[in-house]
């Protein structure tokens, strides 16, 4: 088996607390994102993008709606414009 030098194992050490160092600097930016998607005591990016589809959801709930009523009204408007009519008088 083969001796390491001084200078290997210092090489060595030194790679080890440099892997270190750049793993811990990665772990804090994690941290920090993860508190930017979710939150930290404030609604995250995640939170906001969750009550932005369910305002787009209504949205196309109520367009889906008034688009059944516009079909509706031409279809059978001719048909129901009378008998509205004799509800007014």
């Amino acid at each position: 088996m083969e001796q390491l030098t001084q200078q290997q194992r210092d090489e060595i050490v030194n790679d080890d607390q440099q892997f270190k160092l750049h793993v811990m600097e990665c772990l804090g930016e994690l941290r920090a994102d993860m508190k930017s998607i979710v939150g930290n005591g404030q609604p995250g990016r995640l939170n906001k993008l969750e009550n932005k589809v369910n305002r787009h959801d209504l949205y196309i709930a109520g367009a889906m709606g008034a688009a059944i009523l516009i079909g509706y009204v031409l279809r059978y408007g001719s048909a129901l414009l009378p008998v509205m009519l004799a509800h007014v008088k």
